[in-house]
């Protein structure tokens, strides 16, 4: 069975459900990686993989979300990201990536197996860098740092000199979060992820509402369902209430879309709750197991039908 991205996951799930939240505390940031993090960054992910993969959901579609990028880290690195890593968060300033990772792997061996595959390495501030021009990666303080040359070179600056730091913006947005959350999300610079989407008709849908949406707050929550909560920050009230619109349709054309023997997909598009609060767009759902295998079981063979 081919997999599906568990990105291209949440953006179907940014569009097409929500969740009733659980209490809000707010998502604590692994201080290790908060003096990495550029105060003009953008864009703030994070899965908290050992909560993530030990949930029944998970463990039912475990080679359903399969995430290309980390597959490729464990082609390169000989790393199982559902087994060697604890906690991920990406950042992005606007033009560079900065993957961070904490988990169970021994540095060491991860530098010979990269170094033995022709890698070259460089020095910078007394830290080895594994890579070459187009990127690197380093291993420091328990961390595992991966992105372009710029960005990692960057980050170590920034913790070097003490000015790592989350953007106030970005923090009061991760405020609004539930500690609970495994993966979330973050963004004061439009619509999250809107430009990796790879289906046409999804960008088709996505490009109607990307210039009205400045900021994201998103947060997935995983037990045996799916619940997902999503806060879009628009720029304008008629913007609000352009997406608002936008998103009721694409919900009124996926029920329209539901065949007679596909009552529980219908069911799932019934648990949608589209509301505007001035400029705020929120989506609020909770999916049930049964509805959550429903759902993951028409992402795959909308895969497969590509």
């Amino acid at each position: 069975m081919q997999a599906i991205s568990l990105s291209g996951l949440c953006a179907c799930l940014l569009l097409s459900v929500g969740c009733v939240r659980q209490p809000v505390t707010g998502i604590s940031v692994d201080p290790a990686f908060r003096t990495l993090i550029a105060p003009d960054t953008k864009l703030l992910s994070g899965i908290e993989w050992d909560s993530l993969k030990v949930t029944p959901f998970y463990q039912r579609h475990e080679k359903d979300l399969n995430i290309p990028q980390l597959g490729a880290v464990t082609e390169r690195l000989g790393v199982d990201p559902t087994r060697d890593i604890s906690k991920l968060v990406v950042s992005w300033d606007g033009n560079d990536w900065l993957m961070m990772e904490r988990g169970r792997f021994n540095t060491s061996d991860l530098q010979k197996k990269l170094i033995t595959q022709g890698a070259q390495t460089t020095t910078y501030r007394n830290h080895t860098l594994i890579g070459n021009n187009l990127g690197a990666v380093v291993f420091f303080k328990n961390v595992g740092l991966e992105g372009s040359t710029t960005a990692v070179d960057r980050a170590i600056d920034l913790e070097a000199k003490g000015e790592g730091e989350i953007p106030e913006e970005l923090q009061e947005r991760l405020r609004t979060l539930s500690k609970n959350d495994q993966l979330w999300t973050v963004s004061r610079a439009g619509l999250a992820f809107a430009n990796f989407a790879t289906n046409s008709d999804f960008q088709t849908a996505l490009s109607n509402i990307t210039g009205s949406v400045s900021g994201t707050t998103a947060g997935l929550y995983v037990d045996t369902g799916l619940h997902l909560s999503v806060d879009l920050q628009c720029v304008s009230d008629q913007g609000a209430t352009r997406v608002h619109d936008a998103l009721r349709g694409i919900i009124g054309f996926g029920r329209l879309s539901t065949k007679d023997n596909e009552q529980d997909l219908l069911r799932a598009y019934d648990a949608i709750k589209v509301e505007k609060t001035n400029q705020i767009v929120q989506v609020r759902a909770d999916l049930s197991a049964e509805l959550a295998d429903k759902l993951i079981a028409t992402l795959m063979s909308l895969r497969r039908n590509r």
